[in-house]
């Protein structure tokens, strides 16, 4: 995975890595939004990796508040 990346995102990649944390945000790239979500993998209670997500997002969404 960390190939996959250019630098700044291989230190940030480590550091979940390490930490187990979640990283989550939005990217346009040529006029495509996506949502990134990165997350930790377990199996059995087991750390296993992370898991990135990349979602294609349609520019016109509907957004629903459910309070």
């Amino acid at each position: 995975m960390l190939d996959c990346h250019p630098e700044k995102a291989r230190e940030k990649v480590s550091r979940l890595l390490a930490s187990h944390e979640k990283n989550v945000y939005t990217i346009e790239k040529k006029g495509v939004k996506k949502l990134i979500y990165q997350f930790s993998w377990y199996e059995n209670g087991e750390y296993r990796g992370i898991v990135e997500l990349s979602l294609e997002l349609p520019t016109e969404m509907p957004h629903f508040n459910r309070d």
